[in-house]
């Protein structure tokens, strides 16, 4: 070596002449970096380049410390006679910013691919929609038959979907509400459809407020929908066969108000289900006296709300009296 300018110095703590010696050439090279960067060396000189391509190396400094540089080499005459001279540039900064960002992505990927979550992130600019693995084995499709054309996205939903999926991203684009959910049907590999919720925010905009990039996750639902789809068909299952019972079966809500109301209690009191639920005056129509009004209501309180076979006198309509 030659010469080496002070910046050299001052982040490693070495001179010109540690460099000197032959058998040390190498010394302050990281040994995992030494045979490659020697190759690379060789090759340049071989060559007929003026400039190298770039290389990134290791290099331990004068206090065993580890840095990284970037460096390319030239060819230029030093005082007269061919030489080749090194331009590096310290990058261990920004390695170790990619190596934290990398530990963060993998954490990342780890919480989601635990949690069943698909990620999508899709710039806008270029209209490429980026997603994870997760999102892709959802569908039961590999990650490199989905490509980056958010289009192939729309093909998937459901075509009775598609339009409210459009418009709730549209007003979340256009800063109507804060960010986008919407659950939604898309097709799988196989054909079939499963429920989709589907959430995503702009993280991005540009100077005039147009929307760049938007973030976002997928959650398969498609269990929770089959259940809750269960749950109401009970329901109605269970709603029919109360209102064909060959009693009166009234509910009340916490208010006082009647919220069920059976075809018998129909029959019997003339009054239809329209004009009792939830109807202020519904009791007093049924029970006109106020005493014994009361006493009904202290009654039904005592119960918390438990299904109670009672004895009770009431007015019909027509203003007859039954038991």
């Amino acid at each position: 070596m030659l010469y080496a300018n002070p910046a050299l110095k001052r982040q490693t703590g070495l001179a010109v002449e540690d460099f000197q010696s032959p058998h040390r050439k190498y010394e302050f090279i990281h040994p995992e970096d030494t045979d490659r960067l020697a190759k690379f060396i060789v090759n340049f000189i071989k060559s007929e380049a003026q400039f190298s391509d770039i290389i990134e190396h290791r290099f331990i400094d004068k206090f065993d410390r580890i840095h990284w540089y970037s460096s390319i080499i030239a060819r230029i005459e030093y005082e007269g006679e061919p030489a080749l001279q090194f331009i590096t540039r310290n990058i261990t900064e920004q390695k170790k910013a990619i190596q934290a960002l990398k530990e963060s992505q993998e954490r990342l990927e780890l919480i989601l691919d635990s949690s069943e979550i698909g990620l999508w992130d899709h710039d806008l600019k270029t209209g490429k929609l980026i997603r994870s693995q997760h999102w892709a084995q959802m569908l039961g499709y590999k990650l490199e038959e989905m490509g980056d054309d958010a289009n192939f996205w729309k093909r998937l939903v459901h075509p009775e979907d598609l339009p409210s999926v459009q418009k709730i991203a549209q007003d979340h684009e256009s800063g109507k509400i804060p960010y986008f959910k919407v659950e939604h049907r898309m097709r799988t590999k196989d054909g079939h459809w499963k429920w989709i919720l589907n959430w995503g925010k702009i993280i991005e905009r540009d100077q005039q407020g147009h929307p760049i990039r938007i973030l976002g996750t997928h959650i398969d639902i498609t269990e929770q929908k089959l259940a809750l789809e269960a749950i109401k068909e009970n329901e109605k299952r269970f709603r029919l066969i109360v209102q064909n019972m060959p009693m009166l079966i009234v509910a009340f809500g916490n208010d006082g108000k009647i919220v069920f109301w059976n075809r018998q209690c129909t029959r019997i009191t003339g009054y239809t289900s329209k004009e009792m639920m939830g109807k202020v005056g519904a009791l007093k129509k049924l029970f006109p006296d106020p005493h014994y009004r009361k006493q009904i209501l202290i009654k039904w309180r005592k119960q918390q709300n438990k299904f109670t076979d009672w004895i009770l006198t009431l007015t019909t309509k027509k203003g007859r009296q039954r038991t």
